[in-house]
């Protein structure tokens, strides 16, 4: 505020916001109009994000700061649970002491990924170094429950009926595959049901493929990104009718595809938040 100049107090501002500075409060704040902004941003080297909150900005050196504590928080877990593929997206953060919108640790964690400095496996995220493996008697479980899975494809087999068909005792099965969940190697999408990683990225595929084909005929597709700007809202029906997973499988894939932000419910439709490719980015092969 002791800036009369809209840039002098941008500048001024910008380095204290690690977490990134909300451009609609510094509008509203300076009460600029449209106009104002769009010509202030259009002169300033800074890095944006848009994220539900609106689009949040970052200065060259925050921006660095902030791909660098993704670096060292991942190489501490790694030390922590060397056993571990790697936290959620959205823990990465949480012992740094900072408050990220989602979509900023996204985009930090999406470039990252592209740079081949850390990898997306399963639900988890690791540096691109780090080869957590199963050992003992989980990996010898594993070995029997993984042809079940992939025999399975889209439609795997729940917990119990993995148990039934190895005669083995439900609750150890389930252990063990909450375990491996750990390791990427699979990713429980509900309580009683686990995902290989490539069959969930073809499902989310099929999802995108819908979201696409139903948008509005001309729409503009970001330099990059593989859904168009304005993509459909795509129904429960359709995506059981192009899966055919079943009734009760697709609600319980669209809960898992909500929980972690590739799409968002709105109404009695889904929209999809991010391409396939941000979220799974690649096919993941079988596991050591």
């Amino acid at each position: 505020m002791e800036h009369a100049g809209h840039r002098a107090a941008l500048q001024a501002l910008l380095p204290l916001a690690p977490g990134g500075l909300s451009v609609l409060r510094f509008a509203a704040c300076r009460n600029l109009t449209a106009d104002e902004l769009a010509a202030l941003l259009s002169s300033a080297n800074l890095r944006s994000v848009s994220a539900e909150a609106g689009v949040m900005l970052f200065t060259a050196a925050n921006w660095e700061a902030l791909r660098a504590s993704v670096l060292a928080e991942l190489g501490a877990w790694h030390l922590r649970a060397s056993e571990d593929a790697g936290p959620p997206e959205d823990r990465l953060l949480r012992g740094a002491g900072l408050r990220l919108q989602r979509e900023v640790v996204t985009a930090v964690v999406s470039e990252l990924a592209r740079e081949g400095l850390l990898r997306r496996d399963g639900s988890g995220v690791r540096l691109s170094g780090h080869r957590p493996r199963m050992t003992g008697s989980d990996a010898a479980l594993w070995r029997r429950v993984r042809p079940l899975l992939e025999a399975g494809a889209l439609r795997p087999p729940s917990v119990a009926e993995v148990a039934a068909a190895l005669r083995e005792d439900a609750k150890k099965t389930e252990a063990m595959l909450a375990r491996a969940a750990r390791f990427g190697v699979v990713i429980q999408v509900s309580k009683n049901r686990f995902y290989l990683p490539a069959p969930l990225r073809a499902l989310g595929a099929m999802m995108q493929e819908l979201a696409v084909a139903g948008a509005p005929a001309g729409a503009a597709t970001p330099a990059g990104a593989a859904t168009p700007a304005v993509a459909a809202g795509v129904s429960a029906a359709a995506f059981r009718d192009r899966s055919g997973i079943g009734r009760n499988l697709t609600i319980e894939v669209l809960e898992y595809f909500d929980r972690i932000k590739f799409t968002r419910r709105a109404g009695d439709l889904r929209e999809v938040l991010r391409p396939v490719a941000e979220v799974w980015p690649d096919p993941v092969g079988k596991p050591g």
